[in-house]
This record gives C-alpha cells, sequence and structure tokens, in this order.
C-alpha cells in the first residue's frame, strides 16, 4: 500500500484488502461447473454416432460379464470364454430374429383378412349412435371432395419410367446399412471389452489418480454390481412376462403368439413407455382377428395380470436392492437420454443414470446429481423432521419419530435424531432465523416427542437412591437433551432424574446435597452452551470436590469443541467431556452402577409436573419435560 504527500491511500492492484487473494480462482471454480455440464451435453449430441455403439457395448458388456467370468473360473482362458460368450448370445439372438422376421411375413400376408374383421366391427359398433353420426359426416365429405375434384378435373398423362434398378436397391438397403454397421460395431467394441476388461479398469483408475485408488474402485465397482444386476434381473423379469403373456394369447387362439410375447420382452426395456406399447398391441390385434369382443377382453385380462404380478411381485423380489435412482429421477433423464440420443437414448436411460448416480456418490463435483437423481432421501432425518415441524406437519413429524424409534431404538432415535434436530433449531434461533412463535412450536413438539418416547407399557424405573443427575445447562434445548439422557440410562438400569426447566444454582446445590448422587451430567448443546456448563462445572466443583462431573456436548462429532473450549471445561471441573447420548451412558453405567430390581411403570408423569417430594420451579418458555 502506498500513501501519497496528501494522505491519500492508494490500494495496490488486485483484490481488495481482507478478501483472499485467490478470489478470482474460487470465482472460476464457481462458473467451471455449469459450463463444464455444457461441454459435456454437446459432447454427448455432437459425438452420439460413436458414443451410442460404445454405450451399448458397455451394456452388453455388463450383462455378459458374469457368464465370462463363471467360464473362466472353470479353466477357460478369458479369450475363448468371451468369444464363446458372444457367439452363443449371437446365436440366440439370430434365432429370435428369423423367427420374428418368419412371423412379421406370416401377420403381413393375413393383414387384408383382418383388415375386413376390423371394418366389420366398427360397423357393428357404428350402426346407431354418436359413431354412426360420425361417419356419416366423414361420408358426406368424401362426396363433396369427389364432386369438386370432376368439376375441375385435368387430363393427366401417364408415363410409365424404366425403373433405376440401383436407386431402388439403395433405397432398400439404405435404412439397413446403419443399424448393421452399428451392430457390428458394437459386436467388436463387446469382444474387446470383455477380454481386455481388467486392463480397461486399471486405465481408469490410472486417470483418477493413484492418490484415489479406493474411492474409484469403489465407485467402478457399484456402478458395475447395480448397472449388470439391473440387466440381469430386467432380462429375466422381463423374458418371464413376455412368455406368460405370449403362452396368453395362444391360449386365447390368437396368431402370431409369440410375436406378441418377444415384442412384449422387449418394449419392457424401454421404461414407462414400453411396457404400455407392449400390451397395448397384443390387445389391439386380438380385436383385429377375433370375431366377437370376448376374446380382446380376456387378452387384457391376461396382460394386466402379467403386469401387476412382474411390478408387485417379480421386480421387488428378484431386484434384491434397487437401482439408487427415484423413479422421477428415472422419468427426467429418460426424457434426457431420448432428446439427446433418440429411442437408443431411452433404452440406456436407466442404466447411464445409474452410472450417472454412482459418480455423483463418490465424485464431489458431480454431488448434485446424486442428491437430484438417487431414491435416498436428500435431507437427513434430523432434518426431515425439523422442516416437518416448520412446515407446520405435525403429523408426518411425529410418524417419522415413531417409525424411526420402532426401527432403530430410543437411544438411536435421540443421538441420531432429536439431538441433531434441536441442534438446527438452536442454531436458527440464535441467529434470529426462528421467530418466538414458531420457536414455542417447535420446542413444545419436541417435549411432546420426549414424553411420548418413554410412555409405552414395558418401560421401566428404579426405586432407590439417585445414581445419576442429569442437569441441562442453560435454556429448554439443553434440558431436552438431559431428558434423553435421563430416558436412556432409566431404560439401561441406571437410576437418573433431570433438575426441573428454570431452577437456579442454589436449586442445583440443594439437590446435589440432598440426593447426593454419583455423578452429575451436565447437557449443553451447541452452539450457544459452553460457557453456561463450564458456569455450572464451576458451581459444583467448588461444594462438591469429589464429586464426578461429565459434561455432554451434544455435536455428534460435527461440531467439536475447540482445544481451548476443551482446556476451559476441564479447568471449570469437568472430569469427562463427551458428545453423543451413547458415550455418556457407557460412562454412566461405568461408574454409577446399575439398579438390579426394575420394576414395571403403569404410566408416566404428565409435561410440567414434578415428584412431591421435590422442590418445582416454574418452567419459562416452551414447556418443560418431566423428571425421570
Amino acid at each position: 500500500m502506498l500513501t501519497t504527500p496528501g494522505a491519500r491511500t492508494i490500494l495496490p492492484d488486485g483484490p481488495p484488502v481482507g478478501l483472499p487473494q485467490n478470489i478470482t480462482e474460487i470465482r472460476r471454480k464457481r462458473l467451471a461447473s455449469p459450463l463444464a455440464m455444457i461441454v459435456a451435453v454437446g459432447l454427448l449430441y455432437v459425438a452420439r454416432d460413436v458414443l451410442i455403439p460404445l454405450a451399448l457395448a458397455l451394456l452388453f458388456a455388463f450383462l455378459l460379464a458374469p457368464m465370462v467370468r463363471w467360464a473362466e473360473r472353470r479353466g477357460v482362458p478369458r479369450t475363448v470364454a468371451t468369444l464363446g460368450t458372444v457367439l452363443l448370445v449371437g446365436a440366440l439372438v439370430l434365432g429370435l430374429f428369423a423367427t420374428l422376421f418368419s412371423q412379421l411375413v406370416d401377420l403381413a400376408r393375413n393383414l387384408p383378412e383382418y383388415q375386413e374383421n376390423v371394418m366389420a366391427k366398427i360397423e357393428r359398433l357404428g350402426s346407431d349412435g354418436l359413431i354412426a353420426d360420425m361417419r356419416r359426416v366423414v361420408e358426406r365429405l368424401e362426396e363433396r371432395r369427389n364432386l369438386a375434384a370432376e368439376s375441375g378435373a385435368v387430363p393427366v398423362a401417364v408415363v410409365d419410367a424404366e425403373p433405376d434398378r440401383l436407386a431402388t436397391l439403395t433405397a432398400i438397403l439404405g435404412p439397413l446399412l446403419a443399424p448393421v454397421a452399428t451392430a457390428g460395431l458394437v459386436i467388436v467394441f463387446v469382444v474387446f471389452m470383455l477380454i481386455q476388461w481388467k486392463d480397461l479398469q486399471e486405465r481408469l483408475l490410472r486417470l483418477s489418480g493413484q492418490g484415489h485408488l479406493s474411492i474409484t474402485t469403489r465407485a467402478l465397482e457399484d456402478a458395475a454390481n447395480r448397472v449388470s444386476r439391473y440387466l440381469q434381473m430386467q432380462l429375466l423379469i422381463n423374458t418371464v412376462t413376455g412368455l406368460v403373456i405370449g403362452l396368453g394369447v395362444a391360449a386365447v387362439g390368437v396368431p402370431n403368439a409369440f410375436l406378441w410375447g418377444l415384442i412384449a420382452t422387449v418394449m419392457r426395456f424401454i421404461p414407462y413407455v414400453g411396457p404400455w406399447i407392449g400390451a397395448l398391441l397384443p390387445i389391439g390385434f386380438t380385436f383385429a382377428t377375433s370375431s366377437g369382443f370376448s376374446e380382446p377382453l380376456i387378452v387384457t385380462g391376461i396382460v394386466v395380470a402379467a403386469e401387476l404380478a412382474a411390478n408387485n411381485i417379480l421386480e421387488p423380489w428378484l431386484y434384491g436392492t434397487r437401482t439408487g435412482v427415484s423413479p422421477v429421477g428415472i422419468l427426467v433423464m429418460a426424457v434426457f437420454w431420448a432428446w439427446l440420443w433418440g429411442g437408443v437414448g431411452l433404452v440406456l436411460a436407466t442404466p447411464l443414470t445409474v452410472c450417472l448416480v454412482v459418480a455423483g456418490r463418490y465424485l464431489p463435483q458431480l454431488e448434485f446429481l446424486h442428491v437430484l437423481l438417487s431414491d435416498q432421501h436428500a435431507l437427513p432425518p434430523s432434518a426431515r423432521l425439523y422442516q416437518r415441524l416448520l412446515s407446520l406437519e405435525p403429523e408426518e413429524a411425529s410418524d417419522l419419530v415413531e417409525d424411526f424409534r420402532e426401527s432403530q431404538g430410543r437411544e438411536a432415535l435421540f443421538d441420531d435424531v432429536l439431538i441433531p434436530a434441536l441442534q438446527l433449531a438452536e442454531r436458527e434461533r440464535h441467529g434470529d432465523e426462528l421467530t418466538d412463535e414458531r420457536s414455542q412450536m417447535v420446542y413444545e413438539s419436541f417435549a411432546t416427542f420426549v414424553t411420548e418416547s418413554d410412555g409405552s407399557q414395558d418401560d421401566v424405573e428404579q426405586e432407590g437412591p439417585v445414581r445419576v443427575l442429569c442437569v441441562g445447562a442453560d435454556d429448554v434445548a439443553d434440558h431436552l437433551s438431559a431428558a434423553m439422557l435421563a430416558q436412556v440410562l432409566l431404560h439401561q438400569g441406571v437410576i437418573a432424574k433431570t433438575m426441573p426447566q428454570g431452577f437456579t444454582a442454589s436449586d442445583l446445590i440443594e439437590r446435589v446435597a440432598v440426593d447426593k448422587p454419583k455423578m452429575v451430567v451436565v447437557s449443553a448443546l451447541p452452539p450457544a452452551a459452553s460457557i453456561q456448563a463450564r458456569d455450572r462445572c464451576r458451581k459444583l466443583r467448588e461444594l462438591f470436590p469429589n464429586l464426578p462431573l461429565l459434561v455432554g456436548h451434544w455435536s455428534g462429532g460435527e461440531e467439536e469443541l475447540d482445544d481451548n473450549a476443551l482446556r476451559r471445561l476441564r479447568e471449570a471441573g469437568a472430569s469427562q467431556i463427551v458428545s453423543s447420548l451413547a458415550e455418556a451412558s457407557a460412562h454412566c453405567r461405568e461408574l454409577a452402577g446399575a439398579d438390579s430390581a426394575p420394576r414395571i411403570l403403569d404410566s408416566l408423569p404428565s409435561p410440567g409436573t414434578e415428584d412431591d417430594d421435590e422442590d418445582t420451579a416454574a418452567p419459562s418458555g416452551p414447556r418443560s419435560v418431566a423428571e425421570g
């Protein structure tokens, strides 16, 4: 910095004083991700002629890799196993295509007969009513068009031109050349991918950097397992569904039953749209070939039953583990890949989306893909609970708490859901982001959750001297967390009680002197309870120098105390500092012991009540939780 004679300060070139020197680099990184996504989408579109065969080859490689590994484990060389697997699958596919072609030829030969049958049914349906009126309107319009054409007719001379055989041959074979060339390229890619599978994996690991071998290996294994399992199970389910539909159609007597079963199998690989096409085609064909209306109804019942069984029985049973993609994510990505690569993109949508979700799970730069597309909750249970309370949805919040308690247990509910949610509320309350009215509602809901978690008939209480006294450092959130710890200890056989909300220092000292607990736990919930916890410890340590004092700084490891805060707590008299209820209960059981004579509770005190032999204090703010 330079100073001029007139006391004017001239700042040097570069970022302003006080800002990071690499602020330009930070801005560049923020712009890099959207630009990279735009460039990636552009490359996917421009290079689709090359990338589509590669994607199809990778898809078939994932599908055939288990067969190759199976043969290789039995002593077959990898090259021989690969070639044998590809030839076997290729022969099977060619056989299916040959049968499909013969079925299509037979269908084309009988189309005039089916057309007459359809017209006869339409005539039967259109003999009266709306269809008949519409048909008469169409006939009148057709008559007027013919009259207008005859009145202005111009003679036209028709000259037979010599047909160009080369042009005709090109017109016939031209559309077939591109698919055949793509299929040949896919086969070549599949063979070399399967033969060089390990080598390709090592090259991907090398590109990711040798310092990230563990993450990259897990990502590749996760993607390969998910995609391979999805393809295998999808092939099995689609084949079974198509077989059921084909046999059902054949039992009714509909021609070309194999064709409709095969179409149903293939169409089910296309998400959402495919099953509908595969179901409507045999129903429509049955309507065209049958003489009455009972056969189409029977085929409709068969198709609907097969699809329901596939969606509700086979898929949940055979998939076991899901693909990891949400239904909305699959739908959105199906539209995206169809727009980008057409029909092939629609078929590849699910496997490609699975790979993107896995990449987002392991690569921080692509984490947004995992958040947007995966079937996992975007928010942890604690944040979901707090959001439900803020949205004034207490019933959903209560259901979430109850489901978690039944599946994970009381201690996990407190440690993993209620205390982190309380911490979120405390942060926003201290940051003036939570209004007083909403704060009152939130904390009353938390008090209800804590009380209800201790209200079942199998809860227990021990009689005898108090072994652990749980003390809130300052406000209602600290008191609630102390009540949670007392509940956990109570159900583990340790006699624990809490101080009522709003107690004074003299109340605490008197309570410790009367109850003579073996240890005291000061419950402090971040971000603003450390000072109050130190004050509680200091006052207790002055009068009870030999009393074990445990401070519960309920951060779950996410907001750990720094070295200075830890040192100050120890200087204030804290014997031990823990961050979770599980850790605190372990220390309490070790130091305070457990009672061996539990009894069943008939009921628990309602919120806001105290024992008869203890002093009570009027609660301030949200309602308090009763002592254990």
